[in-house]
């Protein structure tokens, strides 16, 4: 499976952002579909969904969820970043019946005068890390648990009155005589 690195980088820096402060985070959930990557974590008190398409899906097919240590996948996406002239743009996913899985990327330098760039691979990155299946254990299956699309992607939602919600606020609050400001 490949995919764009930027868009993989984007979603794995939102991750950490998030995971910051947090001693045992349970691991990035990658739910795999046939055209789409999503990028899950929760902690239970956090989520986060990032949707990333697949570029390509055929040569090595992936489907279904696998559940990746942070820290591990965060050095190995700081690693391919751009440095200089050197660049990834593409990376590929694949993962290996022993629990592995390897993620590949090419070092590129593009140089060229003004009519034409040309692009040439300096390197080719070759990383190895381990992925579990949520139903391996009960530490992984937490992050399978909960249902993403359900809580980002739902069509319902509540409404409510100014003087409703402002009630609801102070009735819930541990605080006595604060007052709630609510803007339209």
């Amino acid at each position: 499976m490949r995919v764009e690195l930027k868009d993989f980088t984007q979603a794995i820096n939102k991750v950490r952002s998030l995971a910051e402060g947090v001693k045992n985070a349970p691991g990035i959930m990658l739910e795999i579909s046939e055209d789409k990557l999503n990028v899950c974590y929760s902690d239970g008190k956090k989520s986060l969904i990032e949707k990333i398409d697949i570029l390509d899906n055929t040569e090595n097919p992936l489907e279904g969820r696998v559940i990746l240590n942070i820290k591990q996948i965060q050095n190995v996406v700081e690693s391919l970043q751009p440095s200089g002239a050197i660049y990834t743009d593409e990376i590929e996913l694949i993962t290996e019946d022993n629990g592995r899985m390897r993620i590949l990327g090419d070092k590129k330098v593009r140089f060229g005068g003004e009519d034409s760039t040309e692009e040439t691979v300096r390197s080719k990155m070759n990383y190895s890390i381990n992925y579990y299946r949520p139903e391996e254990s009960v530490k992984y299956g937490v992050i399978s648990r909960m249902n993403y699309e359900g809580i980002f992607d739902s069509d319902e939602y509540d409404v409510w009155a100014v003087n409703e919600l402002r009630d609801i606020l102070e009735r819930t609050s541990g605080e006595k005589n604060k007052t709630f400001m609510c803007l339209r």
